[in-house]
């Protein structure tokens, strides 16, 4: 019974503090993104020209393999864009679900390739897996948009992969920067 509970808190701790970067990570979005898209004259860009979320996917995929998708899909419906005529809430749900599942499909098809590893925790952390999974899960990302045709072109296709990869990079750089800063620290 007490190993039970230590697993179950130890689930919940991870469900709040993923909850809690990727809700930022939106915010952010809405805050930073959404300010350069309109001084820039980018608006006309389906997505975010930075979509932080993304990278805190990557990274939950990287840390926590397919339960990334569980402790990450109640803030991933939250943010959902409710409001859009063109979604229903089947699209919606499946959009929330295929965002996240993405990456940790992607992870699982570097394991041929040894860069990643079933033992997320004890892997050892490759840069090149981060950007390799990240990419393709910002170009799988892409498909399930256009799949559910709530973009359609390569305009938007691109931006929203655009969108994606920036987002990506600036997450790991500061992950990167903290580490430092840990490190320098301990």
């Amino acid at each position: 019974m007490g190993e039970r509970m230590v697993g179950f808190s130890a689930h919940a701790i991870i469900l709040v503090g993923l909850s809690i970067l990727y809700a930022i990570a939106f915010e952010l979005v809405f805050l930073i993104s959404d300010s350069m898209q309109r001084l820039t004259n980018l608006e006309f860009l389906y997505g975010s020209i930075l979509f932080f979320p993304h990278g805190i996917r990557l990274l939950a995929a990287y840390l926590f393999g397919w339960r990334s998708i569980v402790y990450l899909l109640p803030v991933s419906l939250w943010y959902m864009n409710w409001d859009n005529s063109e979604l229903t809430i089947l699209s919606s749900i499946i959009l929330s679900i295929g965002s996240l599942f993405v990456v940790v499909m992607a992870f699982e098809l570097l394991q041929p390739l040894k860069f990643a590893s079933h033992n997320y925790w004890e892997a050892p952390l490759h840069p090149v897996a981060l950007l390799l999974a990240g990419s393709l899960g910002a170009m799988f990302n892409t498909i399930v948009h256009l799949g559910l045709g709530i973009i359609d072109g390569m305009r938007e296709a691109s931006g929203l992969f655009i969108g994606d990869i920036l987002g990506m990079l600036s997450v790991l750089l500061v992950y990167v920067l903290i580490s430092v800063a840990i490190r320098k620290v301990v």
